[in-house]
């Protein structure tokens, strides 16, 4: 493997390993050199061996044992044979979540990864980059045919997924794409979703709207972006003060954080008679707080927020949502792993797929109390 002095040192040790297993020159059980003979032969210094053979050995690639060196890992098994890949598609997500967005990507992941003849593996990152990192790792040691990965929220380095690339792995990003890899992408439109819900809370009547989100994540600039525009052209007012935002992402917001936050928007004075809610989750607490303080929803408040066509659970029925088919997304980027393996679709495409949108007309719509 051709080695660059631009990478930084922890890559270009962690590469020259992963080239020596690919050409053979490393096999199941054979030691590794010393850590001052890859110092000295990758011109890096002691530390930066020690913390890319560290990365290797949690992702089950080479294997530590204390006063005898480092060994390439006996366990990675027939399949880490270099010319041989695994029939499997990787889908990668931040966290567990059995709500929201990723049951039905994983849902239409796994259905058009079987009917390609692939079987489908899921992983989870915790949203951290590290761990990021050695679940790329696993799968690159595993050789699977292709990933597709919905990205922790932070900015990835790109070797995370290049070392994917350069081992004629490909890659697709689902929902955003954190890192300057050429690659496929399979997303929505963030500001078209600000103006659905605009559109729809404004042709209902509503002038006073705010939009809701537990932390300032990836999308929420645009959906404000798109509410702002449409409500603009309306000559309804839509200021900053309108859109309230916590500190911290969905699931790691404590009880205290959500009392907190949906106390701005249920008992201000001037409360808003609509709310756009830029998750599910966030709808059922806004609809729960709501009916705690004897709020009738949507006599009282009108809720609309973000998900998936497919609603599961009895409260997301009655929740209306701007919609999109993450079925249908998880399908799409099989597809695209489909043309890349064949050959049809350079393994470097950085073409941006945009899934349509739609709404789900729950009964939490209704117009503002006279």
């Amino acid at each position: 493997m051709q080695l660059s002095n631009t990478k930084p040192k922890i890559v270009r040790v962690r590469d020259y390993v992963l080239g020596e297993l690919a050409n053979g020159s490393l096999s199941d059980g054979d030691a590794l050199p010393s850590v001052s003979e890859l110092a000295k032969k990758l011109e890096v210094g002691a530390h930066s061996v020690r913390e890319a053979i560290g990365e290797l050995d949690r992702s089950g690639i080479v294997q530590r044992i204390q006063g005898k060196g480092t060994f390439v890992s006996q366990q990675r098994g027939a399949d880490a044979d270099p010319g041989k890949k695994l029939s499997v598609y990787a889908l990668v997500l931040p966290e567990k979540i059995l709500s929201g967005l990723y049951p039905s990507v994983i849902r239409g992941f796994g259905q058009e990864a079987r009917a390609s003849r692939r079987e489908p593996l899921m992983a989870e990152t915790q949203g951290d980059l590290g761990a990021q990192g050695d679940v790329m790792l696993r799968l690159l040691s595993r050789k699977v045919s292709g990933v597709a990965i919905v990205p922790a929220y932070e900015p990835m380095p790109d070797h995370q997924l290049e070392v994917l690339q350069e081992h004629n792995i490909p890659v697709v990003f689902c929902h955003r794409h954190t890192a300057r890899l050429d690659a496929p992408l399979v997303t929505w439109s963030g500001e078209q979703v600000g103006r659905i819900a605009a559109e729809t809370l404004a042709d209902l009547g509503h002038t006073r709207i705010a939009l809701l989100s537990s932390a300032l994540c990836d999308p929420v600039p645009d959906y404000v972006q798109g509410m702002r525009s449409e409500l603009s052209s309306r000559g309804i007012a839509f200021s900053d003060q309108q859109v309230v935002v916590g500190k911290k992402t969905l699931h790691h917001s404590t009880e205290q954080d959500w009392k907190e936050l949906l106390s701005f928007v249920l008992d201000a004075p001037d409360r808003a008679t609509a709310v756009f809610c830029a998750d599910d989750f966030i709808s059922e607490h806004l609809y729960l707080a709501a009916m705690d303080r004897r709020i009738r929803v949507p006599e009282d408040l009108t809720i609309v927020g973000f998900g998936p066509k497919w609603r599961d659970g009895a409260m997301r029925n009655r929740l209306a949502a701007v919609c999109i088919d993450e079925v249908e997304l998880g399908c799409q980027t099989v597809r695209l792993l489909n043309e890349m393996q064949k050959g049809i679709r350079p393994i470097n495409s950085n073409e941006v797929v945009t899934m349509p949108l739609g709404l789900f007309e729950g009964s939490s719509l209704g117009p503002p109390a006279p």
